[in-house]
């Protein structure tokens, strides 16, 4: 098997596992075996179970529709930035509550920011939402990267929130009104 074709193996393998048997449950022996590879091939992908988290974490984004950010498409620059954002949190959710705690743990335990996204998403949703500003359709007029920086550390605290109430919780609803808010939409 090529090189190339490992990783998405890997990724799809350990999420299937994790979510059959828990994060806690699965090692990386059992990952291995499952995708037929040597625990050195693993490590050319991952050092831990918890780099398999990040990697998930940071592909999120790129399972978004690709018309998120067209205007056209969405009737308006707003319309974009809650379809990006609303297919991001959707895509988190996903994977259910244990998977993301294990996310959540994992920052806490390595103290390092594994709630990474990819670099395209970031340039594309603060694209979006310079244009929503000069449109006068968001009249918070915070520079678009650190309002960027605010929206996504606002979407984790509600996947922080969702994850300790069981996905008891319509976080998707209360976080587009927190976006509204943030983004100050006029009425």
């Amino acid at each position: 098997m090529k090189r190339r074709d490992l990783e998405p193996l890997i990724l799809e393998t350990s999420l299937r596992l994790f979510q059959e048997k828990g994060y806690d449950n699965v090692s990386v022996r059992e990952i291995c075996e499952a995708c037929d590879i040597t625990k050195p091939t693993f490590y050319k992908y991952a050092v831990t179970k918890g780099d398999l988290l990040e990697l998930f974490f940071y592909q999120i984004a790129g399972k978004a529709d690709d018309t998120w950010d067209d205007p056209q498409m969405q009737g308006s620059w707003w319309n974009c930035i809650r379809k990006g954002f609303t297919d991001f949190l959707k895509s988190f959710l996903s994977f259910g509550t244990d998977f993301c705690m294990q996310l959540f743990i994992q920052n806490v335990m390595t103290q390092q920011d594994r709630f990474r996204v990819s670099p395209e998403f970031r340039t594309r949703m603060t694209a979006v939402l310079w244009q929503a500003q000069r449109s006068g359709e968001i009249l918070d007029d915070t520079d678009p990267e650190e309002l960027y920086d605010v929206i996504i550390s606002t979407l984790i605290g509600f996947c922080a929130w969702w994850i300790l109430n069981e996905g008891q919780v319509d976080v998707v609803t209360e976080f587009l009104e927190a976006l509204q808010g943030l983004c100050e939409v006029p009425a």
